[in-house]
């Protein structure tokens, strides 16, 4: 227990980076600051903001049955959802990416305690987090029904062990998740990468389609489902009112569920630890096309390309706006009815002219389709091989076509592609056509090269998770940031000052969009090659 009381506190030090503060240069300390700084004032107006929304729902007259059927037994639902999704993302890369592995297997602990540890800060985040859904439901039920303090000491009690099975299985699920991801072969990468895209296909779909009818309550569930939603009320119940079967059930289920899905994680992470040891080196196969001789530009092109789709994160990350693009268009061609309504509405709102209603869809696909952005992590994703690149007679010039090209060759053929079946199914005039063609194209040139030059500018190669440079780095939100400005931005502007002129502003900003791009890359010429050897 000593021992697991030490890993806990270094795993809170980590967290923290408490050490950074006290040990580390003024630099650093300050970034740190400033990082705990904004933390807090994000947590405390999400505190405000909850609490301001908790309060409205509290000055409505609730009976207790209302608020076990109504308020806890769907936030119940919510909260073990989100507990499983979270330990899923968070979870499944604790274990496997540790870099340390070797040396702590090596110490006399059991390997439950280092597991348990490792899962400590995700375990306390989760409690964090169902204490402030759940536990005011709970209070409410308490001042409603007339409970004492005896009642509030149990909730909490019980609050503190609601996330421990969630966690455990998320952890499982998320573990086996990454050691498929990260597995080494060409095959299973490039399978993972299919069903990936499939799957957020399939997701985003759904949304589209079905959210508007579970946002309005027309959707129907299944009576197994209701059935179920009604056993759930009964047992919580009874479990509120401390039926002594209700609580043993419910420490019994989490104790003996804990121990199988620990055991369950113990053996997952033995298993990849011995497969991961136990790998040799393959032989590679020579084929004819080794020896092809490619330009320069066309064989760092090509590289991107392999590493791009033998990526799975770094391709749905950087793909959902193409995603979603192509998922507008469908739903343009095969039920446009849901569409038309928001269309017509923006039109009256901003007073369009009907002969320009039609620029709301190229608005709409350029603002999707600007969501996509594979630059601004193309530069740190070379990671330890940067230096290896830099051994070769490459320059810098070179680096930056090889990844424009990469990123216009997805970019261009889906904007060609959906552009034409919007302008043949809507019947789009020339000249609508024609601005459907320019004005994605010069968004994504733009975001394209400030997405490198915010790479090139900030750039990270010591990372252990390709996902850190890809959702979390600097370059990564600004990137986001731009290109919501820029897209979403210029079409505020030109419905709210040129809608009686909509056609001929949509061509002027493609026109100072051209600029820009034109301003940065002079800019790359100029200072880029002096930048990018450091």
């Amino acid at each position: 227990m000593k021992m697991l009381l030490t890993f806990w506190k270094n795993e809170l030090l980590r967290a923290s980076k408490i050490n950074q503060l006290r040990y580390a240069d003024t630099k650093q300390r300050r970034k740190t600051g400033i990082l705990y700084v904004v933390i807090c004032i994000i947590v405390v107006g999400m505190l405000v903001f909850f609490v301001h929304k908790m309060s409205g729902i509290f000055s409505f007259a609730w009976t207790v049955d209302d608020i076990i059927n109504s308020l806890i037994v769907p936030v119940v639902f919510a909260c073990l959802a989100i507990n499983i999704v979270i330990s899923i993302f968070w979870g499944g890369g604790l274990l496997l990416s540790d870099v340390n592995a070797d040396a702590q297997l090596a110490l006399p602990v059991r390997l439950s305690s280092l597991i348990v540890s490792k899962l400590f800060i995700l375990y306390v985040f989760l409690v964090f987090l169902d204490m402030i859904l759940l536990f005011p439901a709970d209070v409410l039920f308490g001042i409603t029904a007339g409970t004492g303090i005896v009642f509030y000491l149990i909730s909490i009690g019980n609050l503190l062990f609601f996330p421990i099975v969630p966690c455990l299985l998320g952890a499982i699920i998320g573990t086996e998740i990454y050691r498929i991801l990260r597995s080494t072969s060409v095959l299973i990468a490039r399978l993972k990468t299919i069903l990936t895209v499939l799957f957020l296909f399939a997701f985003i779909v759904f949304m589209f389609l079905k959210f508007p009818e579970i946002s309005k309550g027309t959707i129907h569930f299944s009576s197994k489902a209701a059935t179920l939603y009604i056993a759930a009320s009964r047992y919580v119940k009874s479990f509120l009112y401390h039926n002594v079967l209700s609580l043993a059930a419910y420490w019994g289920i989490i104790l003996l569920a804990s121990c199988l899905l620990l055991h369950g994680l113990m053996v997952s992470y033995q298993n990849w630890y011995c497969m991961s040891k136990g790998q040799k080196e393959k032989s590679m196969d020579i084929s004819s096309n080794m020896f092809i001789k490619y330009s320069m530009i066309s064989t760092l092109a090509t590289r991107e390309r392999r590493r791009y789709f033998s990526t799975p994160a770094y391709f749905t990350n950087t793909s959902m706006g193409f995603m979603l693009a192509t998922v507008f268009v469908m739903i343009v061609v095969m039920a446009n009815e849901k569409i038309a309504p928001y269309i017509n509405l923006f039109s009256n709102y901003f007073q369009i002219a009907p002969a320009a209603t039609d620029i709301l869809y190229i608005f709409a696909s350029t603002i999707l389709i600007s969501l996509s952005n594979t630059t601004y992590a193309s530069i740190s994703i070379e990671g330890k091989h940067m230096e290896v690149l830099n051994t070769f007679p490459i320059s810098a010039k070179d680096v930056f076509k090889a990844k424009m090209q990469f990123y216009l060759s997805l970019s261009i053929p889906i904007i060609l592609v959906l552009n034409t079946i919007m302008a043949l199914i809507l019947r789009f005039p020339w000249y609508i056509t024609l601005l459907g063609y320019i004005m994605p194209l010069s968004f994504t040139s733009f975001l394209g090269v400030a997405g490198y030059i915010l790479n090139l500018i900030f750039p990270n190669f010591e990372w252990d998770n390709v996902t850190h440079i890809i959702k979390q780095s600097f370059p990564a939100i600004m990137s986001a940031v731009i290109g919501t400005f820029a897209s979403c931005g210029t079409a505020y502007l030109l419905l709210k000052h040129f809608a009686n002129i909509l056609l001929f502003g949509s061509f002027m900003a493609c026109l100072v969009i051209f600029f820009a791009v034109c301003m940065m890359l002079f800019w790359l010429k100029k200072y880029g090659k002096n930048i990018y050897p450091n």
